[in-house]
């Protein structure tokens, strides 16, 4: 028993931190990209165009995901009604 609390205790501790550490390495990452020079006009052009695409499929995934979102929300409560009601 006391074995699982202290295998508890270091979790809870290991955990956070790891999720920090995380955090710092992309932070750190973030900023090695953000002093890259940016490149000459055609790279600029061809990464616009990503960024563009990109921006599309994720518009494109957000509508797919609300409407989905709506549709379980309708059916669980559908559901709960049905069986608690």
């Amino acid at each position: 028993m006391a074995l699982d609390r202290i295998t508890m205790v270091i979790l809870e501790l290991i955990v956070p931190l790891s999720g920090l550490v995380g955090l710092y390495f992309a932070y750190n990452m973030y900023n090695a990209i953000q002093l890259k020079p940016d490149g000459n006009d055609r790279m600029r052009e061809i990464s616009g165009a990503i960024r563009d695409g990109a921006l599309a499929y994720l518009r494109q995934q957000a509508v797919f995901l609300s409407f989905f979102i709506a549709v379980a929300f309708v059916a669980i409560v559908a559901a709960l009604d049905f069986y608690t009601g």
